[in-house]
């Protein structure tokens, strides 16, 4: 049997088969070495490919930049990369938008739109009037939750009956009978909901007012001020027992927080406009610069943007012209 494998050893097959069998080593190094190299090769189109990807993105005219309040200090990036003396146009529900949420943005937000004041820029804001529906219907819907879409429903009926009294002349208080709805179905979200209820009422008062707040700078102590205000405004309305607190205090207190606010921005002489109609979105502009603010379909948390194209700012224009009107 040894014979016959030395016999095979020296034979032209089994030199083929060794060829082979080399050649098939040799293909499978150079295989390797080739996929190193695409490896490689592949890595450095992908990171040119990624670096392409956020150039485009960048220059995109319109940005995602999340839900309320994460957007919050892209409108303060805004303000404070704005130029004195740019024209700054803001539409919001709320003066005090923030407030609760991110409080230290809330304050910085402030002290831009003063600085650019002091700066020569003309600070326009349009924002619900505290003695107007729109103000009272965006504090129901912030107010009763879960009840939110029973409310709704039952308001519809409710009005539906008293505009048909009204055709027949019997006189009706649509406004007292409002409330008396609003304050059914607020109870009915605090008795539902009574540790959400507590957690919220116990946000609202944690103060906003520091004493880090305190600087030499005029705008900071009157904002410092401003706030130590609306402090005392949310422990008058909010500090006693939950199932004492009303619908009515949190409106009452919304309208005192806005009037505060009003107070500052006239003094620094911003161009102030109440509004009664519903806004279809919120948004801060400065020169051609916007963030704007939709409400979502499916979350009562408002989804920003940011957009530099000009048939925003135009739209934005349009708008403020509409407005004073």
């Amino acid at each position: 049997m040894s014979d016959f494998w030395k016999k095979m050893k020296a034979s032209k097959a089994m030199q083929f088969v060794k060829i082979i069998s080399e050649s098939a080593s040799f293909a499978l190094f150079v295989s390797i070495i080739f996929f190193a190299y695409e490896m490689v090769e592949n890595m450095q189109e992908s990171k040119e490919m990624t670096d392409n990807l956020v150039k485009i993105q960048n220059s995109l005219t319109t940005k995602h930049l999340g839900i309320f309040p994460n957007y919050l200090p892209a409108i303060n990036n805004l303000f404070g990369e704005a130029t004195p003396g740019d024209s700054i146009i803001i539409f919001e529900d709320v003066l005090y938008y923030g407030f609760r949420s991110k409080p230290d943005e809330f304050k910085s937000y402030n002290r831009h739109l003063l600085e650019l004041r002091n700066g020569g820029s003309h600070v326009i804001v349009a924002y619900y009037d505290p003695k107007g529906i729109a103000f009272h219907q965006m504090v129901q819907e912030n107010r009763f939750g879960s009840q939110l879409a029973a409310f709704q429903h039952e308001k519809k009926i409710l009005f539906d009956s008293l505009r048909l009294l009204v055709q027949n002349n019997v006189t009706v208080n649509i406004a007292r009978e409002d409330s008396i709805l609003s304050e059914k179905y607020f109870e009915l979200e605090r008795a539902a909901n009574p540790k959400k209820f507590e957690r919220v009422v116990r946000a609202y008062l944690k103060p906003i007012a520091t004493e880090n707040d305190t600087q030499e700078r005029r705008s900071d102590q009157d904002i410092y001020s401003t706030c130590c205000k609306i402090d005392a405004i949310k422990e008058a309305y909010l500090n006693k027992k939950m199932e004492e607190i009303t619908f009515f205090d949190f409106e009452n207190m919304f309208a005192e927080i806005t009037k505060e606010i009003e107070i500052l921005y006239l003094k620094y002489g911003f161009e102030c406009i109440p509004l009664n109609d519903n806004l279809i979105m919120s948004c801060w502009m400065s020169g051609e610069k916007i963030i704007f603010a939709f409400p979502s379909k499916y979350n009562t948390d408002e989804i920003g943007f940011s957009s530099q194209d000009p048939a925003f700012s135009k739209y934005i224009r349009t708008m403020l012209i509409g407005v004073r009107q």
